[in-house]
């Protein structure tokens, strides 16, 4: 296997110290940025299993059920901007308070269980029918992961 080539700015970067500690947050940054966009999109999917859920049954004159599933859907999409605009478990560079390894690990552990939660969610999602309707299952998932987003953010503003 060929080693990748050394861009300039990672040249130029090796000449600066602490650049490799700048260049290894940033990558973490967008690691996390790319984590919180995957559930972002996996709660989207979610929302339109829901949406077409509830097209079938208001073909189906199951206009009650249909009604009493877009509470689900709602919580649904209010928590995607949550998902979306979370703060960074990654400090910056230039930030007086840099994370420790174990307080990384506690955010990123914050992060598996929304990701576990939404999966559990988008399998619900793809077998519902009216008898699950009723259920609150996919309301009480977004409760946990929004007490668990508030949980994550509390956390890194500690830190800030």
């Amino acid at each position: 296997m060929t080693k990748r080539n050394i861009n300039i700015l990672d040249r130029i970067g090796s000449l600066i110290p602490g650049y490799k500690g700048y260049s290894i947050r940033d990558e973490q940054r967008n690691t996390d940025k790319k984590v919180r966009n995957h559930i972002a999109n996996l709660l989207a999917t979610i929302e339109i299993n829901i949406k077409e859920f509830q097209l079938k049954l208001i073909k189906s004159d199951k206009l009650l059920e249909a009604t009493e599933i877009e509470s689900t859907r709602k919580a649904i999409n209010t928590l995607l901007p949550k998902i979306k605009h979370a703060p960074y478990g990654v400090s910056g560079f230039f930030s007086t308070q840099q994370l420790k390894e174990d307080e990384l690990e506690q955010i990123y552990s914050f992060d598996a269980e929304i990701a576990e939660r939404v999966s559990n969610m988008l399998t619900l999602s793809h077998s519902l029918d009216v008898e699950t309707i009723g259920s609150v299952t996919l309301v009480q998932h977004c409760r946990n992961i929004d007490e668990t987003l508030l949980k994550r953010t509390e956390f890194i503003n500690q830190y800030k």
